[in-house]
């Protein structure tokens, strides 16, 4: 009876903090995500081109971005970490609301192929 109290809590824990929780930023409340389903019904990735559609055309909205999580090999002084990554687009951070401690975060003029590419570090990241 342990074992299946301590395994469904732990479970609730997980679908507490994913599923249940608003997002920490502004007017989470009406965040939307639109995707694509396959034909199980899961959800799958949009071509960045219908993501432009959707953005140029949808008027419900008022503001979209694209978001992608990855896991990168970072190398530092010989050693290698892996470490999460989202490549986002450049409306990101003004869509959600949020802004950076230093320096500045994407805009989207940073979706121009022809631009640098930035990058946006956590401060846990920058502190460690």
């Amino acid at each position: 009876m342990a074992l299946g109290i301590g395994a469904n809590v732990a479970i609730f824990s997980l679908v507490n903090a994913v599923l249940l929780r608003p997002l920490p930023v502004p007017e989470s409340h009406q965040l939307v995500q639109i995707a694509r389903l396959n034909a199980d019904g899961r959800p799958s990735r949009l071509s960045y081109p219908l993501f432009e559609f959707f953005r140029d055309h949808l008027t419900t909205v008022s503001g979209a971005f694209a978001f992608r999580r990855d896991e990168r090999a970072i190398v530092m002084d010989g050693e290698t970490e892996f470490v999460t990554v989202a490549q986002v687009s450049g409306a990101y951070y003004s869509v959600l609301g949020v802004g950076a401690a230093a320096g500045r975060v994407l805009a989207p003029i940073d979706d121009d192929p022809a631009a640098p590419a930035p990058a946006v570090i956590s401060d846990t990241y920058w502190l460690r």
